[in-house]
């Protein structure tokens, strides 16, 4: 590693030479020791303290051996700052060491090794809070923070330096130092633009904790994915989880003074915490916040499977989309159970939808070998990755609007009733979709269905069954249609007023051609009927 933190071009060859090797020497294995540091905060486990510590050992050694000549070194005035921020970041790397050493030995009456290890890996984030502004001066510092597969983006790492001055980026702190209650912290991101809405985190700190060291949990999340992290402390040592409630005002309270400042996209806020920190985000999240995740996942053994208990809301969400069909929706769903074992249940309603795909009539009467069971949907929906593969679905579907057919085919809507169930792989739809009056246009003129259901039963649901009955008037004739059974094996019945045979009455409907023009024969007759089958299993 070769850096050069910006002001060495000032000095003299030697004096940069010697500054260079110094930092050189130190930063690679202050890095190292910041990522153990992270390692026993991920895997801490009474029982390990100890071997954690042992293997810590030459880590810790490389950090001492270093920073000696770091601190030797002769400092211009104008690198002081970069000076103090890495030193800084060095103790307190080297004071979590000494700590975690001490509590691997601590006895009972002191709180054992498991309240040692917490304390001292308080010293963690303070490390990453003095290290953090150096990370506009130099690349392998910036991409310490960012996620593993982050750090080879030279494209974000050059963003990230090139928005470090832009005013309003960065870690700020509103009335949240250390000893201080009911502040928050706040990073926003370097890439920021706006222009655009960026995802929020709301990151809430375990029992005892404080939002200024919690922010640094989420720091390199929400660094890679360009988000705005919101860190709040509670107003007393841990959450309101009972009553008196107060905790909940006062996070909202921080999240509009954000939402002023800075774009936010209101479909995209996710809550989240530790220990008493996740137990109010689940409170926070029933209780009707704006969030779109909130929720715990837990594993209280190690070796034991982790358990999800994840609510998830949504307004106006764009649930699917292509060329032909768009579909939006409030969302309010809930994901349960061991990781092997999970469980979506809940509603989504649909708020606007739209099905816009036209129709080649010769296509419709040549396709005679549609497969049965085909809804295409349903093979779109399927997720075949575990662990969603097995998961169970429970999900109700309605419609707060009317969903939207236009294309030259047909002009209506529907209203779907509908029980979204099976598993991720074989999803399966239960229930009823009704259909409003509606206008089908075919060559001959024009036909209004008055009135309709189509069935997905729960024996057969992938043959939906339809009920329609539609009307219409052509040539001084009034005709009704009543069309029943599958796509694949329709039932379509035509009757009219005055009455005519059916070989008129097909001709009249699919031709428009009132009985006594031209010639007729049993062929045509034949030819007729036959057109009228599948042009029913193309439109259905």
């Amino acid at each position: 590693m070769r850096t050069d933190p910006a002001g060495m071009h000032k000095m003299s060859d030697a004096q940069n030479e010697a500054l260079i090797d110094a930092v050189d020497a130190l930063l690679p294995a202050l890095l190292q020791a910041l990522e153990a540091l992270s390692f026993i905060a991920r895997h801490l486990h009474p029982p390990l303290i100890g071997e954690l510590v042992e293997q810590m050992g030459p880590v810790e050694a490389r950090l001492a051996e270093t920073r000696a000549g770091f601190d030797a070194a002769v400092w211009p005035e104008h690198l002081v700052a970069f000076r103090d921020h890495v030193r800084d970041a060095a103790e307190a790397a080297r004071s979590a060491f000494a700590a975690l050493r001490a509590a691997s030995e601590a006895s009972a009456e002191a709180g054992g090794p498991v309240f040692g290890a917490y304390r001292a890996l308080r010293y963690l984030p303070r490390a990453m809070e003095s290290l953090y502004p150096v990370s506009a001066m130099l690349p392998p510092v910036s991409r310490f923070f960012l996620n593993e597969t982050k750090r080879d983006d030279a494209a974000l790492v050059e963003a990230l330096a090139a928005g470090a001055t832009r005013e309003g980026t960065g870690v700020h702190h509103f009335g949240n130092e250390k000893g201080q209650r009911g502040g928050f912290s706040l990073y926003v991101p370097e890439t920021y633009d706006a222009a655009r809405p960026h995802p929020l985190i709301v990151a809430c700190h375990g029992g005892s904790g404080h939002g200024r060291g919690f922010l640094w949990s989420w720091l390199r999340d929400a660094r890679s994915a360009g988000a705005i992290l919101l860190s709040p402390t509670s107003l007393d040592s841990t959450w309101s989880l009972m009553e008196p409630e107060q905790d909940r005002a006062s996070l909202a309270r921080m999240m509009a003074h954000v939402e002023t400042r800075w774009n936010i996209d209101a479909s995209r806020i996710l809550l989240t915490g530790m220990s008493d920190g996740g137990t109010f985000t689940y409170l926070a999240g029933l209780g009707g916040g704006p969030f779109t995740v909130a929720g715990t996942i837990a594993s209280v053994l190690p070796g034991k499977e982790a358990r999800f208990d994840l609510t998830g809301k949504g307004r106006n969400l764009l649930l699917f989309r292509d060329a032909d069909l768009k579909i939006r929706g409030d969302s309010d769903l809930r994901l349960t159970g061991l990781l092997n074992k999970l469980t979506l249940s809940g509603e989504v309603v649909v708020t606007d939808g739209r099905y816009t795909k036209k129709f080649d009539f010769l296509s419709l009467l040549k396709d005679t070998s549609r497969p049965r069971g085909d809804i295409g949907m349903m093979q779109t929906l399927s997720l075949s990755d575990p662990p969603f593969r097995d998961m169970v679905m429970r999900i109700k579907i309605t419609g707060a609007q009317p969903f939207l057919i236009r294309n030259n085919l047909a002009s209506g809507s529907v209203r779907p009733d509908l029980r979204l169930g099976g598993t991720g792989e074989l999803p399966v739809l239960i229930g009823r979709i009704f259909v409003d009056p509606s206008r089908i246009t075919l060559p001959a003129g024009r036909l209004t269905i008055e009135s309709g259901v189509i069935t997905f039963s729960e024996n057969n649901p992938d043959r939906p069954r339809f009920d329609l009955t539609a009307k219409s008037r052509l040539a001084g004739y009034d005709i009704d249609m009543q069309i029943e059974g599958t796509a694949e094996e329709p039932v379509i019945t035509l009757t009219s007023q005055p009455p005519l045979s059916d070989s008129d009455l097909l001709l009249l409907v699919l031709t428009g051609q009132p009985p006594g023009v031209g010639t007729g024969s049993g062929r045509r007759s034949v030819a007729g009927m036959n057109m009228a089958v599948y042009l029913g299993r193309g439109l259905l």
